[in-house]
């Protein structure tokens, strides 16, 4: 169920304008050196903006890293 939760979350993210986002943040001067930067999604978008990769790949990759990161956090709480 978890994982169903971060792919709907995912793919909202990127359709509410996630792409958009970083690039107006880039334009503004934040880049991937700025740590909030290099949060996940941000982060994993920024490769799709500098045309390095698609967006596809991109938000496999935010749901893989979503999914590690609750799974730390549920280690965490145990």
């Amino acid at each position: 169920r978890l994982n169903e939760r971060i792919a709907s979350r995912t793919r909202a993210m990127i359709e509410a304008g996630l792409l958009r986002e970083v690039r107006a943040l880039n334009e503004r001067g934040y880049g991937p050196e700025c740590k909030p930067m290099q949060a996940i999604g941000y982060r994993h978008v920024q490769v799709v903006a500098d045309g390095a990769d698609t967006l596809a790949n991109a938000a496999l990759a935010i749901e893989r890293d979503t999914r590690q990161f609750a799974r730390r956090q549920r280690t965490w709480i145990r």
